[in-house]
Order: C-alpha cells, then structure tokens, then sequence
C-alpha cells in the first residue's frame, strides 16, 4: 500500500515544502561543516590512532566473548522466575559473573578509544568550524530565498521519466 502510493504520488510526495525551509537549511549547513572539516585517518596523531583502533578490536573481541561464552559470563535466570529467588545482581548467584563483569567493563574502556577520537576531532577543528560558521550565517538569507525560489517553481511531474 505504501508503496503504491509512493508510485503514483511521487511527485507529490517528493515535492521540496517551503514550510519545511528551517530543517532544508539544517541539512545544508551540516553537510557544509562534514564537507569542510572532514578528517582523514593519515591526519590523526599516532597515540589516537592507537587508542581508537586498540578499542576496536577489545570490543570485537568482548563481543565474541558475549556471543561465544554467554554460559560463563551470565548465570541462568529465567523471566518466569519469581524476583525473590535473584540472591544478587553480581557474583556467583547472580545474572552477572565475575567474569562477565570483568568483559563489560573492558568494552566500557574500550569505548574511551572512540571518546578519545571525537575530542580531538573537536578540538582540531574548532577554529576552522568557527570561521565556517560565521561564513555560512552570512550566506543564510541568501541561501534560503534561493531555496523557496526553487522550491516554488519545483516541476509538477515525476522526475523520475514515468
């Protein structure tokens, strides 16, 4: 049914809405600041390389132990089982082990790789985001009145050719 509708309506449907013209320019400048400030692996400093891709491959390895090895990291409890039968949280008579404690801290570290990684990408371009930022306040009147210009005089048929 949605589908049909998306065949027949197409036009319609994808039809640029001038009321919609705030989110359009949210997109656009997102995309400006991904373009502008886009940040390739060899330009990363080596320790964060390190640390990025060392917390890769603990949480590859964390998650094939959950997979893999879920009996000995987790004990047995059933939904059905009465609440009062859960002795604790932790330990040998609870849901977690030892040992699974142990592996989802590991991945919780491991996640300080990626932490790592976005403040310095926060950090490197900060000044560079600035500038684009007051750059593209400047082009927002413009950017806009172009847009519901061609928003307005969008093609009534499918652009599509059928």
């Amino acid at each position: 049914a949605i589908q049909n509708q998306l065949e027949s309506n197409f036009a319609e449907l994808t039809r640029p809405l001038p009321e919609n013209i705030d989110l359009e320019w949210l997109d656009f400048r997102a995309g400006e600041i991904n373009r502008a400030l886009r940040v390739s692996w060899p330009g990363v400093p080596r320790g964060i390389h390190a640390l990025y891709a060392g917390g890769c491959v603990v949480q590859i390895m964390c998650g094939h132990g959950l997979y893999w090895g879920h009996q000995y990291l987790f004990n047995s409890f059933e939904v059905s089982d009465p609440i009062e039968q859960l002795e604790s949280f932790l330990g040998p008579t609870g849901i977690i082990t030892v040992l699974g404690v142990a592996v989802l801290c590991a991945y919780g570290v491991a996640l300080l790789g990626a932490v790592a990684f976005r403040i310095w990408v926060r950090v490197s371009t900060r000044r560079g985001r600035a500038r684009l930022l007051v750059e593209l306040d400047r082009q927002e009147a413009q950017w806009k009145e172009d847009w519901l210009a061609k928003a307005r005089s969008w093609p009534a048929e499918d652009p599509r050719g059928s």
